[in-house]
């Protein structure tokens, strides 16, 4: 039960000790670039484009952000002091999700400490960048009354409530040490287990779960909303469409035909089939009114699969055999 603070909240939260930082003792420490965390971070911002390596001198550069030029630009790492940065602002999450982990005795929650190295919330930066300016909010112990010393729930958590049988937690047991289904189906397992509310059961936060199973926390607001909803059979396993999202562009018969097409000798001045040409010929033979040259590729791929080989696109003319 929220109460309302009758005095205006501190900057710095009251439990915070003398001399102690508020941002140490609340999120813990930022990994580091050469950690596990920030190699992951540089990987990944190699993808994005974001970073590059140089060959030449086994070095990095970094598109980052300066505060004295106020300008976006390229930096090698080895001229560079560079850091973590959060790509969101870690105060901000920490008042609006965090605090509600907050374990006063100066340990920092694991729930929180998950957050801290996910690499999905980092890029790096030249050292001493700071895009934010959020400042602390009291823990939620100060702030939530416990009735009966009931922990604190998520929202999500205390609307779709997961109470396994003796039975049901036998299957899931049974089904991940077998490890047969597939990795969707085993992380469902894995999920309802953990946020098993009943005597017997755990009963994780839902961020611990998500953090456990290696998915999103939707992930496991989903999977509590499908087994309170429609039970578990339909908790581990994704119900089929009655109908897919999308027609089929193409049924059985107008397949049957792209594929006897693309088989037949190209048109004239052409020495082969393009997807555009198939295509456009569908349309003119009146299979159909419209149809993309990606809708023909992906159908002729689909064919070359079932079939077990043999051409998946086009057909291109032969050449006579010279007598």
């Amino acid at each position: 039960v929220l109460t309302k603070m009758k005095n205006p909240r501190p900057a710095v939260p009251s439990d915070v000790p003398a001399g102690q930082d508020a941002r140490q003792w609340y999120l813990g420490r930022t990994p580091r670039i050469e950690e596990g965390p920030g190699q992951k971070v540089l990987e990944r911002m190699v993808r994005e484009k974001q970073a590059r390596y140089l060959k030449a001198t086994d070095d990095y550069e970094i598109y980052a952000y300066n505060k004295k030029t106020k300008e976006w630009g390229w930096y090698k790492m080895s001229e560079h002091d560079m850091s973590m940065g959060h790509k969101e602002d870690a105060v901000k999450w920490w008042n609006e999700t965090g605090r509600f982990y907050h374990r006063p005795n100066g340990q920092v929650a694991p729930e929180v400490r998950a957050w801290m190295n996910d690499p999905k919330n980092y890029r790096i930066e030249l050292a001493g960048t700071n895009y934010w300016s959020s400042t602390f909010e009291l823990p939620a112990l100060y702030e939530v009354v416990l009735l009966k010393q009931e922990p604190i729930q998520e929202s999500a958590m205390k609307k779709y409530k997961v109470t396994l049988t003796a039975e049901e937690r036998d299957q899931l047991h049974g089904l991940i040490s077998a490890g047969k289904g597939s990795a969707k189906k085993l992380a469902h397992a894995r999920i309802l287990l953990k946020a098993d509310a009943s005597p017997d059961g755990p009963a994780w936060p839902d961020a611990r779960i998500a953090d456990a199973a290696e998915v999103s926390v939707a992930t496991v607001e989903r999977v509590r909303q499908r087994f309170v909803e429609q039970g578990f059979e339909a908790a581990l396993v994704r119900k089929k469409q009655d109908r897919p999202s999308r027609e089929r562009k193409l049924d059985g018969a107008a397949e049957a035909r792209l594929v006897a097409l693309a088989c037949s000798a190209p048109p004239d001045g052409r020495a082969c089939w393009t997807m555009q040409l198939l295509a456009d010929r569908l349309v003119e033979l009146g299979v159909v009114d419209s149809v993309s040259d990606e809708t023909v590729r992906r159908t002729l791929q689909k064919t070359r699969s079932s079939l077990g080989g043999g051409s998946g696109g086009a057909s291109r003319r032969r050449r006579a055999r010279s007598s």
